[in-house]
């Protein structure tokens, strides 16, 4: 019953404050790291950018699943499929937050495709519903572009721009989609080390940092970890690869809130076999 009324109130306060719509997971400076390279990349860089589409060679797929701070009610789902074609990349995604009480979804198509060997361009539309029980439904549509600059081997350029235009969900519900402006760094310091950095910066909130470090043991097995920076969250993943199938277990800590924990499962590769 506490749990209940903690995330009853959590959703009441969100939709009070205008916040985003369907709740991106606590732990996506973990999955948008590799958006920012080319040999450390994987499926869930198209999420964070549809600019990665572009260097879409083979047909991946990818689920993410997050359990916010230990809390069931506050669960949340994320599902990616990216499919190579001979112009670019297309993607079909899926974002699920919510409880029996209030739930959040987001469904999107993106399309990505090089401009030049060095700069890949790509775009995204998304359907976006809440649903908020006896209550009210209600839903709309968004956009958003991505751009990466590969600018050598070793150092990647990227900005991703999330709802520009605005909007919100019909007359009746007070729930605005924010503007979302991420830029960041990428470097390849060797085979097996990867570094990150990016800022992003929500609409009507202070700009956040996120940083990650990757470091592979072997072809099978690495390690990433970073730090967010607007709630000194800290978080640190494994992930471990056979054939064609990659896990990744994360987690992170909040020092009011606790422990957030997920898990990623991977289904085949974007880049190069």
């Amino acid at each position: 019953m506490k749990q209940l009324a903690i995330c009853f109130f959590v959703q009441i306060m969100a939709i009070m404050l205008c916040g985003q719509t369907v709740r991106f997971p606590l732990n996506c400076a973990y999955t948008s790291a590799g958006v920012y390279s080319i040999h450390f990349t994987d499926v869930f860089a198209s999420a964070a950018n549809p600019g990665a589409l572009a260097r879409t060679n083979n047909l991946a797929a990818g689920i993410y699943a997050e359990r916010k701070f230990m809390l069931k009610e506050l669960a949340y789902y994320q599902a990616i499929v990216a499919v190579p074609s001979k112009k670019g990349g297309f993607s079909l995604s899926l974002h699920y937050s919510g409880n029996a009480l209030f739930q959040e979804m987001q469904v999107g198509v993106g399309y990505g495709r090089k401009l030049s060997e060095k700069f890949d361009l790509g775009a995204r539309i998304n359907y976006c519903l809440i649903n908020a029980g006896s209550y009210s439904v209600a839903a709309t549509l968004n956009a958003e572009i991505g751009a990466i600059w590969h600018i050598n081997e070793e150092l990647h350029l990227g900005l991703h721009v999330y709802n520009p235009i605005g909007g919100k969900f019909g007359k009746e519900i007070n729930e605005k989609i924010p503007a979302i402006y991420r830029t960041g760094l990428g470097y390849e310091v060797s085979e097996k080390v990867f570094i990150s950095a990016e800022v992003v910066k929500v609409e009507n909130q202070p700009a956040n940092i996120n940083v990650a470090l990757q470091y592979k043991f072997i072809d099978q097995f690495f390690l990433k970890t970073g730090l967010a920076t607007h709630n000194g969250q800290f978080f640190i993943g494994a992930g471990f690869r056979r054939n064609k199938l990659q896990v990744d277990i994360v987690g992170s800590w909040h020092q009011q809130l606790g422990y957030t924990t997920s898990i990623v499962f991977i289904f085949g590769s974007t880049g190069e076999e």
